[in-house]
């Protein structure tokens, strides 16, 4: 019997020195990627041209899928890829949801007149409508919503927190590669983020409870503004209706919801399917063979950081490697997708051409949100910082393509950098991110280029917000990686 437990716990052993060899050489495969002598390449010498680009897309004003915004912007792409030469600019359509709110109201009744008084409040983006009357229920406080399922939710209006945590990088700096110089990368720690999902995942629970009416409790943002569009890639259609509420006025709705006050929502919108469409002309090279470049071009509000910003270094990128003597050996797809109810438009692209274009893909290369780090103010004024908000290069598990990441954004300067290859992020937290991840999903290498300031989702997503001096240096940096991957076969790419 001793035999046993001896050789039983040699092999417990041995199993767990195997797997700790295993995770250490994993983990030191995401930080020590390889030198690789890349071939700079200098895209455009001033910044003006992108900074118009960025203006005439936000001129246009909400962005959303199928709005008069949506299709402008869209215009506006394809006008350029004329004008740079590409071939057969064009559009392929298809059918989108739209949420189109008229009217929306918070109400109490006021104890001591006895009349209603309405609570400032912006609305949730797909939730029903009412009856010109509203629903009128007791408030009810969940807090966190970690004892929901205690709780009896049937006719009421259901007050939750909105999670916000920092989303800083200290945890992982043992196990990603940085590029930080000046060490400035923790200050991003003291930004908060939402937990996007989370309104969904609300909703679902608060439904099945059921609860008439949700409000969100925006109590952790850090400055003060209700009108939260939230990503849509984590649900759509919600029907009851909802509303937010922003900080300053957090405790005076968390007390009435604590006192289970009567309180009336009221909501008008429709809900309807419309048309959008992804744009994109192709750059012919020497041999059948391609690069993707794209950004996203719809967006909640009328966007500057998400996306003009992108479409801006996209269409410098377009024009450059369109010009005689810049031309690379692969042909390039330039592109820029209709992504924000769902990753909808890659999900197309994806179903049109994974037979022509995608067959033969060697990289593709998704550009996101160049802006400026929040800077958090006590008085909950918007304020951003004069550096930009930390870059990700969400990748493929491939020792090449990182090391032209790595070797790119040193050669370049780029600080604030970091790689984060797209399966970690799915062995994290379940999916890969940004509008480069369904082609991740999809089995194509990536090299997913964003930042992610916390305003993306917000109307204070304005041109000052934009890191206007990182224009130049990203689009040097994209070009010299393409520039670079050039000399690598499809095979050592794949």
């Amino acid at each position: 019997m001793k035999r046993l437990f001896k050789i039983a716990g040699i092999i417990v052993v041995t199993v767990a020195l195997v797997i700790a060899i295993g995770v250490f050489v994993v983990l030191k495969k995401f930080k020590n990627f390889p030198e690789v002598p890349v071939k700079q390449e200098r895209i455009v010498s001033d910044s003006s041209e992108l900074v118009d680009h960025i203006r005439n897309i936000v001129s246009y004003g909400v962005r959303n899928p199928g709005t008069e915004g949506d299709v402008k912007t869209r215009e506006y792409i394809l006008k350029k890829f004329g004008e740079y030469g590409l071939s057969s600019p064009k559009q392929e359509e298809f059918g989108i949801k739209m949420y189109n709110p008229k009217s929306w109201k918070l109400s109490v009744t006021d104890p001591a007149s006895g009349q209603p008084v309405e609570i400032p409040s912006g609305y949730m983006p797909f939730t029903e409508a009412t009856s010109p009357s509203g629903v009128a229920a007791p408030l009810v406080y969940l807090g966190d919503g970690a004892k929901l399922e205690e709780m009896d939710l049937e006719g009421m209006i259901a007050v939750y927190e909105m999670p916000f945590k920092p989303k800083g990088l200290k945890t992982y700096s043992k196990i990603l590669f940085m590029y930080d110089p000046d060490n400035t990368l923790d200050s991003s720690g003291k930004v908060v983020r939402a937990k996007l999902e989370y309104e969904t995942q609300m909703y679902e629970k608060l439904k099945a409870k059921g609860a008439i009416g949700m409000i969100g409790l925006l109590s952790g943002l850090q400055w003060d503004s209700d009108r939260y569009y939230p990503q849509m890639s984590f649900g759509l259609e919600k029907s009851i209706p909802g509303v937010w509420i922003k900080p300053s006025l957090c405790d005076q709705v968390r007390k009435l919801a604590e006192s289970n006050t009567i309180a009336k929502l009221q909501m008008d919108s429709t809900q309807n399917m419309g048309t959008t469409a992804n744009v994109y002309a192709v750059l012919p090279g020497e041999i059948d063979e391609y690069y993707l470049i794209f950004s996203q071009h719809d967006t909640y509000f009328d966007g500057a950081v998400q996306d003009a910003s992108g479409v801006a270094v996209l269409l410098a990128l377009a024009k450059h490697f369109s010009s005689t003597g810049q031309r690379l050996k692969r042909g390039i797809v330039f592109m820029s997708v209709a992504h924000t109810n769902g990753r909808v438009g890659e999900k197309d692209f994806i179903m049109n051409h994974k037979n022509d274009f995608l067959k033969k893909t060697a990289l593709v290369i998704a550009i996101e949100h160049l802006g400026l780090e929040l800077d958090p103010q006590p008085d909950l004024k918007f304020r951003v910082s004069d550096r930009p908000s930390f870059r990700m290069f969400f990748t493929a598990l491939n020792n090449d393509i990182n090391g032209m990441v790595k070797s790119a954004v040193i050669s370049n300067d780029y600080k604030r950098s970091v790689i984060i290859p797209q399966w970690l992020v799915e062995k994290i937290t379940g999916k890969s991110r940004g509008i480069s991840a369904e082609f991740h999903e999809f089995g194509l290498p990536v090299i997913g280029f964003m930042s992610n300031p916390p305003y993306m989702f917000f109307p204070e997503d304005t041109e000052e917000a934009v890191a206007v001096d990182q224009l130049i240096p990203t689009a040097n940096v994209l070009g010299s990686i393409l520039r670079t991957a050039d000399d690598y076969t499809l095979e050592k790419l794949r």
